[in-house]
């Protein structure tokens, strides 16, 4: 909508399309419904405060992960057909929920339905006799860690016993280090339990400490338990 706002204007006139609109939009004679971005109606339709009086601002705020389950669910038939495949109640869940954990650049539904669409679109890249007729959880963990890029073990929602061994197994590893493992353990098994803002990181840990004690091969590790790449800045070179 923040678009008619000087279109059809000519140089150093002040008649454009929102200026036309605004004698119909006040005598009721036209009914009109836009839609904007807070940045699009901050700049542009909120400066025009005669064009904003006319119209009643409904913020819609992103569903949450139980509202945007239903949404797929209604839309899940019309990929079903166009994809020729079946999802399953689980997968349309884990779409909902995987994609508000981990594509977080994005908001729901739009980021959840493209996970269901690109799940049905990839199968048409396999042969015919190897494309799977009924999309899975293992289906929609597949397709958010490559939309995410990320490691596929790192999406799987069976990660609660990795999770519990966490400590223990990062101990076999690397030793003297048990007071800081710990710390590190109980802080990551809170930010998975979903205790945090998620457009935040999961977690910024600093390891201080003299050359040699363990700290590179804490994160290598753990990396490597959490099945995440390691990327490694040495800011001494």
């Amino acid at each position: 909508i923040h678009t008619v706002i000087g279109a059809g204007a000519t140089s150093g006139g002040a008649m454009d399309a929102s200026n036309l609109l605004k004698p119909a939009l006040q005598s009721g004679t036209l009914r009109c419904m836009g839609s904007t971005t807070y940045k699009e109606y901050r700049q542009h339709f909120e400066k025009d405060r005669a064009l904003a009086r006319r119209f009643q601002k409904i913020d819609v705020n992103e569903p949450t992960v139980d509202d945007t389950v239903k949404i797929l669910a209604g839309l899940k038939p019309y990929f079903e057909e166009h994809h020729k495949v079946t999802y399953t109640p689980e997968a349309v869940k884990a779409a909902a929920d995987l994609s508000a954990k981990y594509m977080t650049d994005r908001k729901l539904p739009d980021k959840a339905i493209d996970v269901i669409d690109e799940a049905g679109a990839r199968q048409m890249l396999f042969a015919p006799d190897k494309r799977k007729k009924i999309i899975d959880v293992e289906d929609i963990e597949e397709i958010v860690a490559k939309m995410a890029r990320i490691p596929p073990k790192s999406v799987s929602k069976s990660d609660t016993e990795r999770l519990r061994n966490l400590g223990a197994d990062l101990k076999r590893v690397v030793f003297g280090q048990d007071a800081a493992i710990d710390q590190l353990a109980a802080a990551i098994k809170l930010s998975r339990a979903g205790l945090r803002e998620p457009m935040k990181p999961i977690g910024s840990y600093l390891f201080a400490g003299p050359t040699g004690v363990g700290k590179t091969e804490v994160a290598r590790q753990l990396a490597l338990m959490l099945g995440v790449e390691m990327i490694r800045f040495d800011m001494s070179e």
